[in-house]
């Protein structure tokens, strides 16, 4: 079968709706493709040897150690986080095209709430942090996760055995992201929806879809679980308490996440937005009385608490291990708030608005894209000020002729979320650099001490296997430098960087001004 018979086989309203959401996603995202950034915790990655990495995932208690090989084999190629970025690209938009063949099975759902649906989903401003080469075994699960679905949706129309094995075996490769353990409460609710037959029967029926989850748990319990380091403080065990106060915490977790990004993706405006929503609810229920009624198909509140349920199911396993899915540097524990958060925002407004919410949910998808094309824009940015500061680092003798630094970032405001570089962060810009690990930069004097109690000294992992301590010998002041970093700026040095790579590394050097000053030691 070629494309265009393949193509022709799916309804043109079905095809309009994945060219919306094809667009939509790309508008938000597409800017990733040409960012070649190294950002925070990829440094703990990027030029490690496969064996490193694999190790690493190995203490971290991932099963089989897969993400270490998949880093490994990426690391190979002259361009890993080109091809990261890709990837993960490839696999959001793989998961929102398969969203949407699953909700279109469900006879509540009309299309046009579909539709909206699955495009809240695919630009959702959660998970920045996507953008990471380190987050790419995240992002894949997520993508299993979704075509899992897709195929057990089409099992259930066709049939064919070939659908049902493939999505076990993409189901299973999703779950080793523990967090999808959870999440998966939602298949086993869609089985039980479809099959519509005795309660009782149905695990029996689809056995291997509803011992699965058990199966990868006991696996990773008792032959994958956390080692070294990793083991002795505990990590991601659950914290009996913290579950009894989950119910509590996803209410603060909905409104830190669902509300404070609705308020914020309206450029400072976002109060006044949602105060707008609730005046207008109020009137619409005060003028139109009774009709209001039938402006509903009895399935908004039905739906709604779908959404309530697939948020509390992506929020719980991250609640109850201290990991809080929120905005900023973890907002990689905001992986599967997507679905239930944009059921919840469709039909919240739905029920509050009636009609009236379609031109609403509208703006905010608007105000998403635009909120998301400005983060990336942020990142590439923060790409550029990074890239400045090596270029000074390689050029420098002080940094050749030492290995202590303490830093004065006076450029925080060009970070994405503000937040100070990491010690191994400076670390990864000195090995990839010089080849070597035997320096360190870090902010205050007494970081070294806190650095030395986490053992992260002579360590292959932070890139200070090599490095001897010692105290602070040169200060480096970072400043803004002469460039200004606007949009047209952004975009020639994008041009330059992809077209003229010596012109880019001549530009970029405007981009911060750093200074170094020797510290005296006091006698």
């Amino acid at each position: 079968m070629n494309l265009k018979t393949w193509a022709d086989r799916i309804p043109a309203v079905l095809q309009r709706d994945y060219s919306l959401i094809f667009l939509a996603y790309t508008a938000s995202y597409g800017l990733m493709l040409l960012n070649r950034g190294i950002y925070w915790e990829d440094w703990l990655i990027y030029n490690h040897t496969a064996a490193d990495n694999i190790y690493f995932f190995r203490d971290l208690g991932f099963f089989m150690s897969w993400p270490g090989y998949l880093y490994g084999f990426v690391g190979q190629f002259a361009a890993p986080a080109l091809i990261c970025r890709s990837v993960t690209f490839i696999s959001f938009l793989t998961a929102a095209f398969c969203l949407n063949g699953v909700l279109a099975t469900i006879k509540e759902l009309e299309r046009e709430a579909r539709l909206l649906i699955v495009l809240l989903f695919s630009v959702f401003p959660f998970f920045t942090f996507r953008i990471a080469i380190g987050t790419l075994h995240y992002t894949l699960c997520y993508g299993f996760f979704f075509a899992a679905f897709y195929l057990l949706a089409g099992y259930f129309y066709g049939g064919k055995l070939w659908r049902r094995l493939l999505a076990v075996v993409l189901f299973f490769a999703a779950c080793t992201t523990r967090s999808f353990l959870v999440f998966y409460i939602l298949v086993a609710a869609y089985i039980v929806y479809r099959d519509g037959g005795r309660l009782l029967r149905i695990p029996i029926k689809y056995f291997d879809f509803f011992i699965l989850p058990l199966v990868v748990f006991l696996l990773n319990k008792y032959f994958f679980p956390p080692l070294g380091e990793y083991a002795a403080e505990n990590y991601n065990a659950i914290d009996p308490l913290r579950a009894l106060m989950a119910p509590l915490i996803m209410v603060k977790s909905f409104w830190v996440n669902v509300v404070c990004v609705l308020r914020e993706s309206f450029f400072g405006h976002g109060a006044f937005f949602l105060l707008f929503i609730l005046i207008a609810a109020v009137l619409r229920l005060l003028v139109l009385h009774g009709r209001v009624k039938n402006e509903f198909t009895g399935n908004e509140l039905k739906m709604f608490l779908v959404g309530i349920l697939a948020f509390a199911a992506a929020a719980f396993p991250y609640i109850v291990i201290g990991k809080n899915p929120m905005p900023g540097s973890v907002d990689r524990f905001q992986l599967l708030l997507p679905l239930g958060s944009s059921i919840m925002v469709y039909y919240g407004l739905k029920l509050l608005l009636g009609r009236l919410s379609r031109p609403i949910v509208i703006l905010i998808l608007l105000a998403f894209i635009a909120g998301n094309m400005r983060t990336a824009i942020a990142y590439q940015r923060f790409w550029y000020k990074k890239t400045a500061l090596m270029e000074y680092l390689k050029a420098s003798e002080e940094i050749k002729n030492h290995s202590t630094f303490l830093v004065a970032d006076r450029t925080v405001y060009m970070h994405p979320i503000p937040y100070e570089l990491a010690f191994y962060e400076f670390a990864g810009f000195f090995r990839a650099i010089y080849g070597e690990q035997t320096r360190i930069a870090f902010y205050l004097p007494g970081d070294i001490d806190s650095i030395t109690k986490i053992r992260a000294f002579g360590r292959e992992r932070f890139n200070t296997r090599d490095y001897r301590p010692v105290p602070p010998q040169v200060r480096l002041i970072i400043e803004k430098g002469d460039g200004n970093l606007d949009v047209g700026e952004m975009a020639r040095l994008l041009r330059a960087e992809w077209l003229s790579p010596s012109t880019f590394k001549e530009r970029v050097k405007n981009v911060v001004k750093v200074s170094a000053v020797e510290v005296k030691v006091n006698r």
